[in-house]
């Protein structure tokens, strides 16, 4: 803040201009940590839930439907 600009404003107003620059400043940068946590909070959860249909997949496939596909080809 200059001491020119308090020459020309009353005081009051610049401190108030001051305090709502402040407070915007405040609630700009609290949006933008709680969209970066909600962000980061959703991709990880859409990597575990990605990883845990993996492996249930996998486990599925692998595990007695490997030996239905062999007899399945077997018979072929």
């Amino acid at each position: 803040m200059r001491a020119g600009s308090d020459l020309t404003w009353p005081s009051s107003f610049s401190t108030v201009y001051w305090e709502t620059v402040n407070q915007w400043h405040f609630a700009i940068i609290r949006v933008v940590v709680v969209v970066v946590v909600v962000v980061v909070v959703v991709v990880v959860v859409v990597v575990v839930v990605v990883v845990v249909v993996v492996v249930v997949v996998v486990g599925v496939v692998f595990s007695k439907p490997l030996e239905v596909m062999t007899l399945t080809l077997s018979a072929v």
